[in-house]
């Protein structure tokens, strides 16, 4: 019974929305702080958006990463 409990309730906190920050920076520092709240899937999705939408070009030295 506590198993089937336990089984139950773990995937539960796994989907749970989080703070995340979506971090983009080139070699001379950073440039911006994205503040997510999702889940990590979800917001690393978003956050390659982010990079996509702003910063997509192909000699980019520009990176994005969740935090």
């Amino acid at each position: 019974m506590k198993k089937l409990i336990l089984l139950l309730i773990i995937p539960a906190f796994a989907a749970c929305k989080k703070n995340y920050n979506c971090v983009c920076s080139d070699p001379s520092g950073t440039l911006v702080v994205t503040a997510l709240k999702d889940t990590k899937a979800k917001a690393e999705q978003q956050c390659s958006d982010y990079y996509n939408q702003h910063y997509g070009t192909t000699f980019n030295q520009v990176t994005c990463a969740l935090k």
